[in-house]
Parts: C-alpha cells; sequence; structure tokens
C-alpha cells in the first residue's frame, strides 16, 4: 500500500481533467459556430495540443492536495476481523474544507455556468445563422443542410448541458456531505450504505464522460461515418467520400460566413 495514496489523487487527475476536456471541446464548438473566420485561421493542431497539455497540467495541480490529506492506515476487515490496510482522506483541517469547496466551485460551478453562457451564445448564433441562410441563401440545397446540421448542433449542445450537470452533480454532493456532516451520521450508513453511496456517485460521473460518444453518434452523422469506418462497416472510398462531402460543405459555409461579414462591415461604413 505505499502507493496507496496514488488512488485518490488519479482518480480526481482524470476528474478533473475530463471536466477541463468538455470545456475546451465547449470553446472549439463556440469559435466553430459564432467566429468561423478567427476559428479557420488560428485553430491548429499545435494550439491544441498545447491547449491539451495545459489542462492536464491544471488537473494534476488541483489534485496534489489529495496526495497530502489521504493517508494509508490500519483497519479491521468487516468480514472476518482481519487487520488490513486502507487508504482513507480524512477532512478536519481548515484547508482541507477550504480545497473542497475550491474545486467545487473550479470543477462544477464555473464549468456549468461557462458551458452555459457559452451553449446559449452558440445557440443564438446558429438561429441567427439559419435567419441569414434563409434570406440570402439561393441554395435549396444548401439551405436545407445547412439548417439541418443547426438543428443538430442545438439538439446536442442542450443534451450535453443536461447531461453535464445531471452526472457530476452526484459525487460533488456526496464529497460535499462527507466534508462538512457530523462523522455519526457517516457512521450511521454502515460499510454497505457508505460504499453505496459513494460508488454512485463515481458511477454518474464517469457516465458523463462514457455517454458523450452516444450523444454524438445520435446528433453527428459525421461521427457515425468515422466509428462504422473503424469497426470496418464503410470501406475507405465511402469514408473519403464522406470527409469530401464533410469539407465541401465546410468550406461552403466558411465562404458564406465571410460574405456575411464582409457585407456587415459594408453597411456598418454606411
Amino acid at each position: 500500500m505505499k502507493h496507496g495514496r496514488a488512488i485518490p489523487f488519479l482518480e480526481l487527475l482524470f476528474i478533473h481533467a475530463s471536466i477541463l476536456i468538455m470545456l475546451g471541446v465547449s470553446f472549439g464548438r463556440y469559435y466553430a459556430v459564432c467566429r468561423p473566420l478567427q476559428s479557420y485561421s488560428t485553430c491548429g493542431r499545435s494550439r491544441t495540443l498545447v491547449m491539451m497539455a495545459c489542462m492536464w497540467g491544471v488537473a494534476a495541480l488541483f489534485a496534489i492536495p489529495m496526495i497530502v490529506i489521504a493517508h494509508v492506515e490500519t483497519a479491521t476487515f468487516h468480514r472476518d476481523a482481519s487487520i488490513i490496510q486502507v487508504c482513507r482522506a480524512h477532512i478536519f483541517l481548515t484547508w482541507h474544507y477550504a480545497y473542497v469547496i475550491c474545486i467545487f466551485c473550479v470543477f462544477f460551478v464555473i464549468p456549468f455556468f461557462v458551458m452555459l453562457f457559452i451553449y446559449s451564445s452558440i445557440i443564438r448564433g446558429v438561429l441567427k445563422e439559419s435567419a441569414h441562410i434563409e434570406e440570402n441563401s439561393n441554395s435549396k440545397s444548401f439551405r436545407r443542410t445547412s439548417l439541418r446540421n443547426q438543428r443538430q448542433i442545438v439538439g446536442m449542445l442542450f443534451v450535453i448541458v443536461v447531461v453535464f450537470f445531471l452526472c457530476t452533480l452526484p459525487l460533488r454532493i456526496v464529497i460535499f456531505w462527507f466534508a462538512f456532516t457530523d462523522t455519526k451520521h457517516i457512521q450511521n450508513l454502515g460499510l454497505e450504505g457508505y460504499l453505496n453511496l459513494v460508488w454512485c456517485g463515481r458511477i454518474f460521473q464517469y457516465l458523463n464522460s462514457a455517454i458523450n460518444p452516444f450523444i454524438y453518434s445520435a446528433f453527428s452523422s459525421k461521427f457515425r461515418w468515422a466509428f462504422k469506418y473503424i469497426l470496418g462497416l464503410k470501406k475507405k472510398e465511402e469514408f473519403s467520400w464522406s470527409r469530401t462531402s464533410q469539407r465541401t460543405f465546410a468550406s461552403t459555409h466558411y465562404s458564406f460566413m465571410k460574405q456575411n461579414k464582409q457585407r456587415e462591415q459594408k453597411e456598418q461604413y454606411m
């Protein structure tokens, strides 16, 4: 059990990193929908890798205090009364409580409101863009494809925010309750009740990340094509054709947004 304290550290590390990555993806969607011109010119692979490294660094930084809080101690196994070693995190110092409040705010409250603001802005941008397309596009097929994609984006973003809130909240409530409630209340749960409560919160937290591919699959035809190609259910030629069509639509979307931007700038100077 020399490295037992690494377990809560790694658990928090991956939970924090998954939330930060979701925030990064949210910002990427915001720039792609609301600021496509800036997205095409600034969002490159190298910048994405730097952002990913920073996210993991921040997640690790906020998880390090758990190494100090957690400790290995001896306990009695409830079935055969044998002596075992367990890793526990007792919250009793002032900075322990401050740390619990800090990670609750940084990795739940702030991300939730940031995602809510970002996706509200995206939905407003999508609705505004749909109105522009209806008024100015002469191609019926482009209008139909664009409007369908915009509706899919709105639906997917709404589901992602709801899933994030419902799946992340239980574990945060459990951690808060364990930190601030009286020890007698926790002891009254018994071992089985305690473990059921902890694992219920953990399962919901992990479900937040595990369910995202299913959400993308339900709303994104591009994701479904790529997933089927990985499984060998689609031929390379079909997958290449799908990617070409997606690039064609993206290029058309870029040109359309550029024309709108230029027109808006001209109207401002008139």
